[in-house]
């Protein structure tokens, strides 16, 4: 066992052992806590039945004289926990604070297991940076996250198990945007090296996604033959912007496309096959207005697709989450 550099209280009351599933089986890989059971256990009933009432320890029970009391969790989990009980301002609700998607889930993962109402209500806000619950702010996140490119993994989120850390910490709204990150650019031709990385219980549900987001593709490429019959262009060029989509479908699908900004994708082939048809603002209106309802169809379709309800029922979910009893102390 080794000490913790970053949380030895020289005055503490209880040393805490951190032996989770990054610490392994050895021993002098768990992590020593040394901090105060009065500052633990005022946040949460679980917390207090844990260090609330005087330790009674034998000499086996104990390090350096101090009660030793084992919590099977990831050290990083629990030293987050820690610095967030002690000072607040360390894991501050947005736009106050900017902790990183891996701090996020780490708090957000011990504070509902030790049930720290507070700190699961800040994780929980802090997510929305990354997990959108409406096609318009979809759009928004995506274009913050390509501003801070880091790691590359599912775009700007560096976590394979996203599906399996949303289930066990009970917020299923952050799922359909998950999938979506981790298909965003795979294809028919590379689908195996996106999910192969990807944890085994989420992968169902990603392929899913992927189905879905092909068949949207399909679905865009179709409507093309309902757009208007206009003079702002020949019989040839509408018919030819017809076979374009028609047979290029199977192209498609090939391509690397975000289905929430497809209307860019059509109008460049719009404008090469023939441009006088932007020009027409009865065409212009028209194809804007079939685009976007396929956009809005895709987005709303999503969750009840993934089998997660639809997204009135997850924005309530989160609402509720965010209402609950705000208590930061145990009388």
């Amino acid at each position: 066992m080794k000490r913790s550099e970053d949380v030895w209280l020289s005055d503490g009351n209880v040393i805490i052992c951190a032996a989770g599933p990054s610490s392994g089986s050895d021993c002098d890989t768990r992590v020593l806590f040394k901090v105060h059971r009065s500052i633990l256990s005022r946040h949460s009933a679980v917390l207090h039945d844990m260090f609330g009432l005087p330790l009674t320890y034998s000499a086996e029970e104990a390090y350096e004289g101090v009660p030793l009391v084992y919590m099977h969790d990831d050290p990083v989990d629990v030293q987050n926990l820690i610095h967030a009980l002690y000072n607040h301002e360390s894991f501050l609700p947005p736009p106050a604070g900017s902790p990183s998607i891996e701090t996020i889930f780490s708090v957000l993962r011990i504070s509902t297991k030790y049930v720290v109402t507070f700190l699961r209500k800040r994780a929980i806000l802090h997510l929305s940076d990354f997990f959108p619950l409406t096609p318009n702010d979809a759009l928004k996140t995506r274009r913050t996250l390509a501003k801070q490119r880091g790691k590359t993994r599912a775009h700007y989120v560096d976590i394979p198990d996203i599906i399996s850390r949303a289930h066990e910490s009970h917020i299923p709204w952050i799922i359909p945007w998950a999938t979506y990150l981790y298909m965003f650019e795979a294809t028919t031709a590379n689908l195996h090296h996106y999910v192969r990385d990807i944890e085994p219980g989420d992968r169902d549900l990603c392929l899913v996604s992927f189905a879905h987001k092909c068949m949207h593709l399909v679905r865009l490429s179709l409507y093309v033959q309902d757009f208007p019959h206009h003079q702002c262009a020949t019989e040839y060029d509408w018919n030819m912007l017809r076979s374009i989509f028609v047979s290029g479908t199977e192209v498609l699908l090939e391509c690397v496309l975000h289905p929430l900004y497809y209307t860019d994708v059509l109008w460049k082939v719009i404008d090469q096959t023939a441009p006088n048809i932007r020009k027409c603002p009865g065409c212009t209106e028209f194809i804007n207005g079939k685009i976007e309802g396929a956009r809005t169809q895709y987005w709303e379709e999503l969750p009840t697709i993934l089998g997660l309800g639809t997204w009135a029922a997850l924005e309530k979910m989160r609402a509720d989450e965010l209402a609950t009893d705000n208590r930061d102390e145990i009388s």
